[in-house]
């Protein structure tokens, strides 16, 4: 008998990233952040996007293309304004603040990536669209 274990089992429509083992998938459906977040959950068990790395980053705006300027990811302190965390509950251990940015204004508690301005985050109102990166481990 030979058993063979297959290495990067992603959900569909996923993207295996064999240097972390996670999965990407890229929705181009503009939405706000927590129907974002639930879509990834109840789609694959997975979370808005957790970046570490300049790596990290690089791939998904390679999943991303240059189609689209702004897109969700897990961040957020909604929990404690001025305390990030993210969705999967990953460290917050790098990350790729816009000059100015955090702001401390009030609602202003979820993050996203902007591909066209060297990919550095802003936050902004939970409420307001835009497309989005769902991760899952691999």
């Amino acid at each position: 008998m030979n058993l063979v274990m297959v290495q990067g089992a992603c959900p569909q429509f996923y993207t295996y990233w064999d240097v972390n083992g996670y999965c990407y998938r890229y929705i181009a459906t503009a939405t706000d952040f927590t129907a974002a977040e639930d879509y990834c959950w109840t789609s694959a068990g997975a979370s808005l996007v957790s970046i570490h790395s300049l790596a990290e980053l690089t791939f998904i705006n390679g999943l991303i293309g240059s189609n689209i300027e702004d897109y969700w990811i897990g961040l957020n302190d909604i929990n404690e304004e001025g305390v990030f965390e993210w969705t999967d509950r990953s460290a917050y251990d790098w990350d790729n603040w816009h000059c100015s940015y955090p702001t401390s204004t009030s609602g202003y508690d979820c993050v996203y990536g902007n591909f066209d301005d060297n990919s550095r985050w802003r936050n902004d109102r939970c409420t307001d669209y835009y497309s989005y990166v769902c991760k899952v481990k691999g």
